[in-house]
């Protein structure tokens, strides 16, 4: 089966350009636009790929990547970082210490996917490997 994409930003309309241009590659994507509501899916169901916003209200995407981390079941899962926000040295860290990816709103939809399934690809390798 495959992996399912999780998809959490508090800005519907970037969940649902997401989510469409995924599933134009024939992409599972499952959405939130709550980090809460998202973590509480994490603890109970691997993903694939998690993509997740930094400024939500609720809980920030960087909390939401550290309480990821300490899951059984999505500790490894690559997580990819989106914002607009202009990053502090300490967020830079943490997005690195934490193995994630970072992509820049605003962000052309091609070239977000093109990450989403290298990243795919290569945890597919990474996986049959180990």
């Amino acid at each position: 089966m495959q992996s399912q994409i999780l998809v959490v930003d508090d800005e519907k309309e970037i969940t649902m350009l997401l989510t469409a241009a995924l599933r134009m590659y024939k992409l599972e994507v499952v959405r939130f636009d709550n980090p809460v509501t998202a973590l509480e899916r994490i603890t109970k169901e691997p993903y694939g790929l998690i993509v997740t916003d930094i400024v939500m209200p609720q809980m920030s995407g960087l909390d939401l990547v550290t309480k990821v981390r300490e899951t059984d079941l999505n500790r490894g899962t690559p997580i990819l970082v989106l914002s607009a926000k202009v990053l502090d040295d300490a967020e830079r860290r943490q997005i690195f210490d934490h193995k994630c990816q970072y992509v820049k709103k605003p962000f052309v939809p091609r070239e977000i996917i093109d990450i989403i399934r290298k990243t795919l690809v290569n945890e597919k390798k990474t996986t049959s490997v180990s």
